[in-house]
């Protein structure tokens, strides 16, 4: 009976520290995710500003403008995103995902 006991302290024990780890590991998603979003507000707000100073009124200018605007947003997203994957998070596979 004692060697079953230590047998489920030693699985307790590391299934706790399995815990732990994952803790640690969403605190740095969850910190990721908010500079990604606070970036990408920033940048919207700059393009807003942008568009306004430059009298963009045009849809396919203004389309045109932002997706060179947001070409480093882009990267960083995507490395986020990337590395999220990677870490056994779902994957984008459809238009309303992305």
């Amino acid at each position: 009976m004692d060697m079953l006991q230590t047998l489920l302290n030693t699985i307790v024990g590391k299934l706790m520290k399995k815990n732990e780890t994952l803790k640690v590991g969403m605190i740095v998603i969850k910190e990721e995710n908010e500079v990604v979003v606070m970036t990408l507000n920033t940048k919207i707000e700059e393009l807003k500003r942008e568009l306004i100073v430059y009298r963009i009124k045009d849809d396919d200018a203004k389309v045109n403008t932002a997706s060179m605007y947001f070409t480093d947003v882009a990267f960083l997203w995507w490395r986020h995103r990337f590395s999220y994957e990677k870490r056994g998070g779902t994957e984008i596979v459809t238009w309303e995902e992305f």
